[in-house]
């Protein structure tokens, strides 16, 4: 008798195997089919970033008189100093940053040999800003 309940825990134990197997290949089925019908393209080039070699200098210009404002003095403009004549007529794009936030663009337009000179944006407090970049492309 211990053998024939041998023989059905064995068959049991095979049966179970085989609905797991088929309950394996079921979920399996259940998966979604994808089809990729886009495109996607990558690449590299050389970048020719040396039109600027000397350093820029970056300072305000000489602030104006405001005597209705609260403090008197106002800085309107940031001028970019020494910009290589291998730079003029290109592109530039300049941002000013406040403490930790977002950088922000204020500036953009083509550049000029020698000092580039923008202005900030009206109501801007120059002694907010923690940092100024510029780009030169094209």
């Amino acid at each position: 008798m211990s053998e024939n309940k041998n023989r059905k825990s064995r068959v049991a134990a095979v049966a179970l195997a085989v609905v797991g197997v088929a309950g394996l290949s079921m979920a399996a089925a259940a998966q979604l089919n994808l089809n990729f019908t886009g495109s996607f393209q990558a690449g590299a080039a050389a970048v020719n970033a040396d039109c600027q070699t000397s350093t820029i200098a970056v300072t305000y210009a000489a602030p104006s008189f405001e005597a209705s404002a609260t403090v008197p003095w106002r800085v309107g403009k940031v001028t970019f100093d020494s910009v290589d004549a291998t730079c003029n007529n290109k592109g530039y794009k300049a941002a000013y940053k406040l403490g930790s936030a977002n950088w922000v663009e204020f500036a953009t337009g083509t550049t000029a040999t020698g000092k580039l000179t923008v202005d900030l944006p009206a109501g801007l407090d120059a002694n907010t800003i923690s940092q100024v970049a510029l780009t030169i492309y094209g």
